[in-house]
């Protein structure tokens, strides 16, 4: 049982950087970090068992976890999620990336395929780009229960295409449930009233509303998507289960763009980090992912990999390549 302690502001910010030393670890070694060897590297003054103490209030909390065979702590999607805002979090990380490789770019078509292999290259995993049209708004949009597993959802454009696709559920829902989706998926200006309202509700099918929000933006795009993929060698150095769960992702078209289109970022620049979207077939991989728009287009820089992947290189590569990829768009078009 842990013992509640005092938690003074020095408290904190010191657990928050043993928590932020425990998840680096992770990352560089790939094997569960123990408070002997994170005492002695980093000298945090205080004794192993204050450390183990640390440890285990931040598994109680979601952060860490461990496995039986060994007294070191894992991070969690939690902790490496923590990890990867305080690295957003810093300037002189996120602005340090200058990337120059752009500049013999002939025409947007090469520097898309440049990018994208420059994300690779340097990430050591998948590098995306592309970009789509977004002068296409939705005027209506409708959806329909066909059977207890299945939703259909209709999309009418201001231009007066009607655009539609079947979703299969991953189990089945009741009417109830499906016209609470309907109704708050349709009534936007609301959602903050419905979601406290229907609380439980909301929670419950959280998850539903992502994959019909998803499915729609994947279905506006559908249409001209244009997508870059180039993979980094070292990835075929990964174990065949790593590699065949990578490639099933690469080779399903859509469900890679659904991904990507459910975690664009509202403004440009800003950087999307995602482990918890993904299909939980594929829930040990993540995307980091960056966008700006020119004139109708988006444009688009994503790096897919492993979860644990080295996020003080992806996070600024994706930044970088993205306002480098900017400057010659705008000196080739």
């Amino acid at each position: 049982m842990i013992r509640r302690r005092k938690r003074t502001s020095a408290i904190e910010l010191r657990d928050r950087k043993i928590l932020l030393y425990v998840v680096k670890e992770f990352l560089e070694n790939q094997r569960p970090t123990g408070s002997k060897l994170l005492n002695s590297k980093y000298n945090l003054g205080v004794s192993p068992a204050t450390v183990r103490n640390i440890f285990a209030f931040f598994e109680k909390e979601g952060y860490l976890t461990h496995s039986f065979s060994c007294s070191g702590r894992i991070p969690t999607a939690k902790g490496l999620r923590f990890y990867v805002e305080n690295i957003l979090d810093r300037e002189e990380i996120m602005d340090g990336a200058k990337i120059t490789e752009f500049e013999d770019a002939e025409n947007e078509n090469d520097l898309l395929e440049k990018a994208s292999h420059f994300l690779s290259l340097h990430s050591s995993w998948v590098g995306i780009s592309g970009r789509m049209d977004i002068s296409r708004e939705i005027r209506e949009f409708e959806i329909k229960m066909i059977d207890h597993r299945k939703i259909l959802i209709i999309l009418i454009t201001t231009e007066g295409e009607v655009l539609s696709r079947l979703v299969k559920l991953p189990k089945e829902i009741s009417v109830k449930t499906f016209n609470f989706v309907k109704k708050f998926l349709k009534s936007i200006d609301k959602n903050s009233d419905l979601k406290r309202k229907f609380r439980g509700l909301y929670r419950e099918n959280q998850k539903l509303i992502e994959l019909i929000k998803n499915a729609a933006g994947s279905i506006m795009s559908s249409a001209s998507p244009e997508i870059y993929t180039s993979v980094s060698p070292s990835v075929f150095a990964q174990d065949d289960k790593t590699l065949s769960k990578l490639f099933t992702i690469l080779e399903d078209r859509q469900m890679l763009i659904s991904q990507i289109l459910g975690n664009i970022p509202k403004r440009d620049y800003e950087v999307s980090f995602c482990n918890e979207k993904l299909d939980y077939n594929f829930e040990n991989f993540a995307i980091v992912l960056t966008n700006f728009r020119v004139k109708n287009r988006q444009y688009l820089y994503c790096v897919l990999g492993k979860q644990f992947m080295n996020y003080i290189n992806v996070l600024p590569l994706v930044r970088g390549i993205a306002r480098s990829a900017e400057k010659r768009l705008k000196e080739v078009s």
